[in-house]
């Protein structure tokens, strides 16, 4: 068990035994003052003062604060038909995006999000107004801007926990240091003390797959006189979904007479499953005296999630079965070729004999001789089941055909576990000064798991240990990664009356103690292991480590640790008659990186009754994550019609400084927001416009190819590894980038049909350009992910209507076209047509307790448009691979779907 987790837990059980102590102490008192006292009043929840995240000024509300706030209530989170909270949020709010992710290695587990088009991690969460971990999961292959992020993991909250979430869209760094770039999303927990909600929430794509199962509950109870315990708990599984086509490949394996190809589909595309999802979350408050409160919190969630690899073709696939053309192959290794077409030998189909003792001789004999290169090969069919190839080897050869004649797919995934405590107090002293001290703790952990593959290395070693090489082990365990992440605050505010101004100026202060900690985990030794020996499977030419997603070597496990600490402060409050300003500014101390000061500006300006300006422009910046300047991992891409490995390796790694890297930076911004506000009579209308400048964005360089010479250069200066990657890449600062654009929303309540409607209309335009980069570094298809991966556009209508016992609403959600690159032979990339998605829900009250809801997502099934450059067959466009959809698009290529929710409330 790592040591990290025991410290957690440690830490842990300390806080829980202190807690849970206090809480009955306080209970029990609270009980005693009630009988004690029989004339005391009803108890009461503890006020809840109404705090919008983005100013530090008590009691503000959105509709006065000086940059753009979203409020979004519990109950939209619960009136929705998915039950993931990602989900959720981009259904509530525009300019949030979250992508489906299908064969994404980790970021299929943990979904990136993005604000605004930016990086998942430019994004700072809250809950309960401090600062949420980050995940473990960091997305390797995630799209344009989300690749590499590593954010916090909003799939661990239940959104049945939820009281309200607040969306700060603007930049804020100079309030709450770094990663709150694109902006800040505080997510509230329910204060209930009383009363309570259960759920059940079955549903199902219209083609009948990914049924969604999920049952959920919240109760209030008492604590004391005046505090309170709020309960969350849900529990959720999701089936697959499947929306591939044959591919080209698999289909001619099974035309040419191999019967072991996986049917109907060699690979998946599609949702991934997601099994044991469970989630618990405590929220906890109580009174010591009028003045002075104590919170605490704690969560602890587990899931697993499984999705599909792509198909490893028994001819191609290199490391594999496939012989490299430009590998210098041991003599006595026999190559077989595809010989299917007379005359036509195709060296790039030729598969691979493994030798796996030299000394007992060659694997051939059966050649024939390339007339160009003079190389043997034998002269068999490769697309046929090699069944009497096979049956031909010496004992010492082995084929991976005899484990695998058909091919395989992995199947990858991870189990996931959150979990975090918080306690803190605060209160409001004499002097009119309101306090507050908080500690919080999380951890996330992310164990990996690959099935259904092979390290190809693991042969040789099953060999020497006397082992049939036809039991060679098809399940590996790559290893785990740790984020535990702890945070120390104090706070203080007073509102200071002024004789010149028109109201009082509010000034806050604070400190900030933050440690991020990144720990890797050594998968199991099969997982990572290397044929060491001279004339062995390295040189032969074979693959290293479990297939797909090699586990993590001994060498690279440890920990590794960011430290920091700030200091901020804070001035808002209105120096005349409709004009409020506000200044912040905020110094950090990086143990690694430095130090930083920012500053914000804020203003917003009554100009008549119903209309009001506001701004503001700050400074900010985000610091590489202890993962991201430390990560070494393989993942596989489909490229050029073929897969290929790729390492990601530390920036201080020697092959990737061969390649040009350097340490990392921390990435520097400015923001800019303008925008007005009108509240008339009828509603109320918004429209800001926003520009962040970004310098030295931390992201990934294009892929490097490593050349013959680079290897043996690296290996003579004693990379013994540089063997094991045939392309690399890492994080750099290279880019630097604008993202603008506006966001308009429009609210409308009504009178409707003796009911009540509300009309809300959201909408977001918005790019992203480099305007710095090495084209040596980023390369067109990079540059073009980067700027138009997520669409430009996005508009959401909702009308929501309530009568007598009926209640429902109908949104119309239209996606701009976004840069979608294409998985097939014909390399080129296209533009899938803008969609629209029609979500329809109706809910009547059976009776004061009961209530049934039936709606659909989707409800007009609508699908991305196909890509129109694959091959012309009856397989259609992703006959290369498999998927006929945008693998990016927003709103994902599964259809539409329904689903039933029967809810009681308390």
């Amino acid at each position: 068990m790592p040591s990290t987790f025991l410290a957690f837990l440690r830490s842990t059980v300390s806080a829980v035994a202190i807690g849970a102590s206090l809480v009955l102490a306080l209970g029990v008192t609270g009980q005693e003052n009630e009988e004690e006292e029989s004339t005391a009043t009803t108890s009461m929840p503890i006020e809840e003062e109404l705090f919008v995240v983005g100013s530090r000024v008590r009691g503000r509300s959105e509709i006065d604060s000086p940059v753009p706030v979203d409020v979004v209530g519990g109950d939209d989170f619960v009136a929705q038909g998915s039950s993931d909270l990602d989900a959720l949020v981009a259904s509530l709010v525009p300019s949030y995006n979250v992508a489906q992710e299908p064969i994404s290695d980790a970021a299929t587990i943990m979904r990136p999000a993005s604000l605004r088009g930016m990086s998942p991690d430019a994004t700072l969460i809250l809950l309960n107004s401090k600062r949420r971990h980050r995940g473990a999961v960091i997305a390797l292959l995630g799209a344009g801007l989300s690749a590499g992020s590593q954010a916090a993991d909003l799939s661990s909250i239940p959104a049945i926990a939820i009281d309200r979430l607040e969306v700060l869209r603007d930049g804020a760094s100079a309030q709450y240091g770094s990663d709150a770039i694109a902006g800040v999303m505080n997510f509230v927990l329910k204060k209930d003390r009383s009363g309570g909600i259960f759920e059940a929430k079955f549903g199902s794509t219209f083609e009948g797959d990914g049924t969604r199962q999920t049952v959920a509950g919240n109760i209030g109870l008492p604590m004391g006189q005046n505090g309170f315990a709020n309960l969350s708990a849900e529990f959720k599984a999701v089936d697959p979904t499947d929306r591939a086509v044959q591919r080209n490949d698999a289909q001619n394996l099974i035309d040419a007479g191999n019967s072991r190809v996986r049917t109907p589909h060699a690979m998946v595309w599609g949702g991934p499953e997601i099994r044991d999802d469970i989630k618990l979350f405590g929220n906890f408050g109580v009174d010591f005296s009028p003045d002075v409160e104590g919170y605490a919190w704690a969560n602890h969630s587990t899931r697993t999630v499984e999705g599909g690899f792509y198909f490893r073709n028994p001819n191609t696939r290199n490391g594999v079965f496939n012989g490299a053309q430009n590998v210098s192959f041991h003599p006595d290794t026999r190559m077989v070729v595809d010989a299917g077409t007379p005359g036509a030998m195709v060296w790039e189909d030729s598969v691979r004999v493994a030798n796996l003792d030299t000394t007992q001789g060659g694997c051939g004999p059966n050649t024939i001789q390339d007339p160009t290169s003079g190389v043997s090969y034998a002269e068999q069919n490769a697309a046929a089941d090699y069944v009497q190839l096979i049956a031909g080897l010496p004992s010492h050869c082995f084929m991976f055909q005899e484990v695998q004649p058909g091919g395989f797919t992995p199947q990858f995934g991870g189990d996931v576990t959150d979990q975090s405590i918080a306690a803190g107090i605060q209160g409001t002293h004499d002097a009119g000064w309101f306090w507050d001290l908080s500690f919080v703790h999380g951890s996330s952990e992310a164990v990996y798991f690959i099935h259904n593959t092979v390290n190809p290395q693991v042969w040789a070693k099953l060999y020497d240990a006397g082992q049939d090489p036809g039991s060679i082990q098809l399940n590996y365990h790559p290893g785990t990664y740790i984020e535990t992440d702890t945070v120390f605050n104090v706070d203080v505010s007073k509102p200071i009356d002024i004789d010149w101004m028109d109201g009082p100026l509010n000034i806050a202060a604070g400190m900030e103690s933050r440690s991020e900690t990144f720990e890797i985990v050594a998968g199991e030794p099969n997982s990572w292991f290397i044929d060491p020996s001279p004339d062995g499977l390295t040189r032969q030419g074979f693959g290293v480590g479990s297939n797909g997603f090699p586990g993590f070597p001994a060498s690279d496990a440890g920990e590794r640790v960011v430290d920091s600490w700030g200091a901020y402060l804070d001035f808002e409050g209105d120096v005349s008659e409709g004009l409020k300003l506000g200044a912040a500014a905020r110094y950090e101390d990086y143990e690694a990186y430095g130090t930083t000061l920012d500053y914000k500006l804020t203003f917003r300006a009554q100009v008549n009754d119903t209309m009001a300006l506001r701004g503001a422009y700050s400074t900010g910046f985000r610091v590489p994550t202890a993962g991201q300047s430390n990560l070494r991992n393989v993942t596989t891409e489909f490229t050029g019609g073929r897969l290929a490995d790729i390492a990601t390796l530390p920036p201080t790694n020697p092959v990737a400084q061969q390649k040009g890297a350097v340490p990392l930076v921390p990435e520097e911004s400015t923001n800019t927001t303008i925008g007005a506000v009108w509240a008339f009579d009828w509603g109320d209308l918004t429209i800001d416009y926003y520009n962040i400048k970004m310098e030295g964005r931390i992201a990934f360089t294009s892929r490097f190819t490593l050349t013959p010479e680079d290897i043996s250069a690296l290996v003579a200066a004693g990379v013994s590894d540089a063997t094991s990657f045939s392309s690399v890449r890492y994080f750099t600062n290279q880019q630097d980038a604008t993202a603008d654009g506006f966001d308009v929303i429009l609210t409308f309540p009504f009178d409707f049909m003796d009911g009540n409607s509300n009309l809300t209309l959201a909408g977001t335009w918005s790019g992203v350009e480099l305007t710095r980069f090495n084209p040596n570094f980023t390369s067109l298809h990079l540059k073009n992910t980067i700027e138009d991966g997520r669409p430009n556009t996005r508009v959401t209508a909702t009308w929501t209507h309530s009568y007598d016992d009926w209640s429902g609403f109908l949104r119309l959600r239209r996606y701009g076209s976004h840069y979608d690159a294409t998985l097939n032979s014909a390399g080129v990339s296209y533009y899938p047509d803008p969609g629209l998605l029609v979500d329809l829900e109706v809910g009547k009250d059976i009776n004061e307790n009961f209530r049934a809801v039936f709606g659909f997502e989707n409800a007009l099934d609508y699908y991305p448009s196909e890509n129109p450059n694959g091959p012309v067959d009856d397989r259609g466009a992703g006959g290369a691979s498999g998927l006929i959809y945008p693998e990016q698009s927003p709103y994902g290529f599964l259809g539409g779907a329904w689903y039933l929710r029967v809810q009681y409330q308390m």
